[in-house]
């Protein structure tokens, strides 16, 4: 061959083998990094790990709310085969239609999520996309797992696809904890419940590590404390090889668990109080029945530490299963006994705590020098008329401890008509009424204490004289929880005024404040307190559980003015030599408080006593 033709010959081969090469070095050395990115991202498969969450438990560390574990089937739609999709279903005994409308919903947020990603990324560069960018974004999304079926309980099919991957291609196993609830019902609004992340919140959500499939909490503790409950999602990232099994593990960060919550409830208690709650219920729609009254819609209970503020009972009627939350939501919701409200903080309408409220009325005339020790007032059954302002009985010459100890609203209306209405809000307000306690609830109502500025703002209408009588004797416009209530009586006992805990552990200071009473004014009330339980004409005097805890106590039967009935209350603290628990009850629509109220005060006492030690 002539030297032209080999020099031609070999110019024409270097020319592609020059292009070559600058290809080549184009994309080991200009590009390199980026397809070796799009090389390794194609080359591996990045798993979440749900971490578990932590436990919610009572004050000797029995758990309300646990995680266990439990087994999630994920597909990767960018894998899926129909033979891997055929073998699923079959093992599983599922129908393929059933299997192929959860694929589509999957589908339904891929393409969700895709479009939310392309979104911010075109708000970030300020332009249109490539096409190759969409494509990386959509399959980075088909490229990874999607929840399919959450909690398996096939245990040998989720074996069988974790052990063997190669044989289920697009299937892929997820370890998750199932959040149970072992006592059911019990403290339900205290605990709370979990829900899905609704689609309008999961932008907000994203950015603080959620994924779409993931549970958050909504109310009670598993709200409040959402972020100390979590825990911390764990990230493995494995090579895949010629078996697309993901064998080759790259990356392993392992997830931390939530941190456990230990409340100041005791089951034990708690259960008690509940159980009490339920039969005062059940007898009061019983008669209802019998009478052809509206039935009672419900209750509560609230048993508190004086000193602490730990709250070893907050319990309501009725309640409903925190298993079976999102499965009953639709009849919880409707209910017109409204079991989705804890009573014990919050209400439909808040109900005036009637008599009970006599005590704040006693302080703020002593307080205010309108009335003395000595005072005397005589009762006639009347105020002025026979016909309005009535008493429940005809009393005689009454003074302030008889007046407590036989609940005279004769005595208690003359007072309100002598103390100004604003002194009178002003010492509701120094015992914790009008305010939220500062518990670790949700949804907690302030209630509300009237006065005439308020009234006139809120009603248009002057404040008149009525308006004082039904004050003094926790009527009218006064409204209350039984948190507050029990609060106050916490109060009356120790002169401070506690702020209730549910959550306790370490470090954590008592927070209270001074009432402003002088300890003469309170001992004074106190002595009227205890009459209501031992003496001759109080209210509780049949209540022999209270008298043998030495509880002091004040019971109230709170008018409605409609054909509900009456609400029925029950208030005070005990030992009263050496105060420990306060508490208050609160039956709804359902009579006089020391006929109703003051059973299940004793049967909480009874419980409570019994796990405290004997508080006599």
């Amino acid at each position: 061959m002539s030297r032209r033709r080999i020099q031609v010959l070999g110019a024409g081969l270097l020319v592609p083998f020059l292009l070559l090469a600058g290809r080549l070095f184009s994309m080991q050395v200009v590009s390199g990094p980026e397809y070796e990115l799009a090389a390794w991202q194609r080359l591996q498969r990045t798993t979440y790990v749900a971490p578990r969450r932590g436990a919610i438990l009572d004050r000797k560390g029995r758990p309300l709310a646990a995680s266990e574990p439990g087994f999630d089937l994920a597909v990767v739609p960018a894998e899926l085969t129909d033979i891997s999709l055929d073998r699923v279903a079959g093992m599983l005994g599922v129908d393929m239609e059933e299997l192929r409308a959860r694929l589509a919903e999957v589908e339904s947020k891929i393409a969700g999520e895709v479009e939310r990603e392309l979104a911010r990324s075109r708000r970030e560069a300020g332009s249109e996309l490539s096409p190759g960018m969409v494509k990386k974004v959509k399959s980075h999304h088909r490229g990874r797992p999607w929840l399919l079926w959450p909690d398996l309980a096939d245990v040998e099919a989720c074996l069988e696809i974790y052990v063997h991957p190669d044989r289920y291609p697009g299937f892929t196993i997820q370890g998750r904890a199932i959040r149970r609830y072992p006592e059911k019902d019990l403290a339900c609004h205290v605990v709370g419940h979990l829900s899905k992340i609704y689609q309008e919140e999961y932008e907000e959500l994203r950015l603080a590590g959620y994924f779409l499939d993931d549970l958050v909490g909504r109310s009670g503790i598993e709200g409040i404390l959402e972020d100390r409950l979590r825990g911390t999602r764990g990230m493995r990232v494995t090579k895949r090889d010629r078996r697309n099994d993901g064998s080759g593990r790259v990356y392993d960060e392992s997830p931390r668990t939530g941190e456990d919550v230990r409340l100041a409830l005791d089951i034990e208690m708690q259960r008690a109080a509940e159980v009490s709650l339920d039969r005062a219920l059940e007898r009061a729609r019983a008669f209802a029945a019998r009478t052809g009254r509206e039935p009672p819609a419900g209750g509560a209970a609230v048993v508190l530490d004086v000193r602490t503020g730990e709250v070893y009972v907050l319990a309501t009627t009725p309640r409903y299963d925190a298993n079976r939350f999102a499965k009953d939501y639709g009849a919880l919701s409707t209910d017109p006994a409204f079991p989705l409200i804890d009573r014990a903080v919050a209400a439909h309408r808040l109900p005036q705590p009637g008599s009970v409220f006599k005590i704040v009325a006693a302080i703020a005339g002593l307080e205010t020098g309108v009335l003395s020790l000595g005072d005397i007032r005589h009762c006639r059954g009347f105020l002025h008329q026979p016909n309005r302002f009535k008493c429940n009985a005809e009393h005689g010459d009454v003074d302030l401890e008889l007046a407590i100890e036989a609940s005279c609203n004769v005595y208690f209306y003359a007072l309100g008509e002598e103390i100004t209405p604003e002194d009178l809000a002003r010492w509701a307000r120094a015992f914790g009424f009008g305010e939220r306690t500062g518990i670790e609830v949700d949804r907690e109502l302030a209630g509300l204490v009237p006065d005439p500025a308020w009234k006139a703002e809120a009603v248009g209408e002057p404040w008149v004289p009525a308006d004082s009588r039904y004050l003094a004797i926790g009527q009218g416009y006064l409204e209350v929880t039984p948190l507050q209530v029990a609060r106050f009586m916490a109060a009356v006992a120790t002169g401070r005024l506690v702020t209730p805990r549910l959550v306790i552990g370490p470090g954590r200071p008592v927070e209270s404040r001074p009432v402003g009473a002088s300890e003469s004014t309170l001992e004074v009330v106190r002595r009227g307190m205890r009459r209501v339980v031992e003496g001759n004409r109080g209210t509780a005097r049949r209540i022999e559980a209270l008298a043998r805890f030495h509880a002091s106590a004040k019971t109230g039967t709170a008018e409605t003015g409609t054909s509900e009935g009456d609400h029925a209350w029950i208030a005070g603290f005990a030992p009263r030599s050496d105060p420990r628990i306060a508490f208050a009850v609160l039956i709804e629509n359902a009579g006089h408080g020391g006929e109703v109220a003051g059973p299940v005060a004793g049967e909480i006492l009874e419980a409570v006593f019994a796990r405290l030690g004997d508080g006599r």
